[in-house]
């Protein structure tokens, strides 16, 4: 379809809180997303209300596109960002304390374990353990606490069905170890600053296996969140990301089932959510 179709311009009217819009590369899903958006804040701002909406994608090189295309709408005050830039900015204002870098040596067989849904298991596990303040939500030491636990990683693996491997727990834990290793500018804040420098002004861990000494997984966001919610009782109330009145996740099917329930707390109750997603075809049934 294109974004001329009748079943296009259907969708861009329709006043239903949450919408999917399936289709191929190319066929003007996002476009009739953002449409959406531009008709809701006109709306809102008619009645002299106020709107917040939030434009989550996967990669920074769809945020300048729909960046550029909801100014050309007239849409403004619009969030768009990538999903791990807005995670990061919400799980430092949640869970104070967190490292401000970034892992960049993480192997792809950490990443995917930590986005697998078998995780779920671990975490409920590791939220239900009696020895939390009492009021506690979560914080970096969970982290060690689960990724650097070999028995929690290996019934992550077993129930995986095959998605994650031996291959993967082992290098889990060991990412992990290193995260929580001190620096080495950490370890020797003893010694005068001038003689830890380096002559290519980089971090002197830089490009060596303790690359990412004191570093985060952006993957460890929604994770944080996640725990929190568990731990949260009837009377408590979990850290949640900031609430809008409405989010539109472009390309869905790139992202994780803990990212996508991270993201539906941000969506204020009676709010609108409009999703966009290539359908994954396999054999003669397609799959979202």
């Amino acid at each position: 379809r294109t974004a001329q179709d009748p079943t296009w311009r259907r969708a861009r009217r329709t006043r239903s809180w949450a919408l999917l819009v399936l289709g191929e590369a190319g066929c003007g899903k996002t476009t009739v997303a953002l449409h959406r958006v531009a008709a809701l804040q006109a709306r809102a701002e008619c009645s002299g209300r106020t709107f917040r909406a939030l434009v989550l994608v996967p990669v920074e090189g769809l945020q300048r596109l729909s960046t550029t295309l909801l100014e050309r709408l007239g849409a403004k005050d619009v969030e768009v960002k990538s999903y791990e830039r807005w995670a990061a900015v919400q799980a430092r204002r949640a869970f104070p304390g967190l490292p401000r870098r970034e892992s960049h040596g993480a192997p792809a067989a950490v990443t995917r374990l930590k986005r697998h849904p078998a995780l779920r298991q671990a975490l409920a596990e590791v939220a239900s353990r009696p020895d939390r303040p009492r009021g506690a939500t979560a914080n970096r030491e969970d982290l060690q606490h689960l990724f650097g636990e070999r028995l929690l990683m290996e019934r992550v693996a077993s129930s995986s069905r095959g998605a994650v491997s031996e291959h993967a727990v082992a290098q889990v834990l060991e990412h992990t170890n290193v995260q929580f290793t001190d620096t080495t500018e950490d370890s020797h804040r003893h010694v005068d600053a001038d003689r830890l420098a380096t002559v290519d002004g980089l971090r002197i861990d830089a490009g060596t296996p303790f690359e990412d000494a004191g570093a985060i997984d952006p993957e460890d966001y929604a994770v944080l969140f996640a725990l929190a919610a568990l731990r949260a009782t009837p009377g408590d109330q979990a850290p949640s990301p900031g609430a809008y009145d409405c989010v539109v996740l472009d390309e869905t099917q790139e992202f994780a089932p803990i990212e996508l329930a991270l993201i539906g707390r941000a969506l204020r109750p009676g709010g609108t959510l409009r999703a966009t997603a290539r359908p994954i075809t396999r054999g003669r049934r397609t799959q979202v």
